[in-house]
């Protein structure tokens, strides 16, 4: 193998290595994008159930008190 033709092989893998990190690099930015997603409905779920423990502790309270005057 001359040093021409080793250069022209050494090149092509180059290449293919260069599209493959390209390639990599492309799917963790959508992974990333996709995690800030998850993050985000996590966070949006977190404040409805609060919301909800908030509405389930009125209603207990409100049922304590009709507990008590029916006492």
């Amino acid at each position: 193998m001359d040093n021409e033709v080793f250069q022209q092989l050494v090149l092509e893998k180059l290449e293919i290595l260069t599209r493959g990190q390209k390639r990599l690099e492309d799917r963790v930015a959508n992974l990333e994008a996709g995690q800030k997603k998850l993050e985000k409905g996590q966070k949006q779920i977190r404040k409805e159930l609060r919301f909800v423990w908030d509405d389930i502790k009125k209603l207990d309270n409100r049922i304590a008190k009709l507990e008590e005057t029916n006492v």
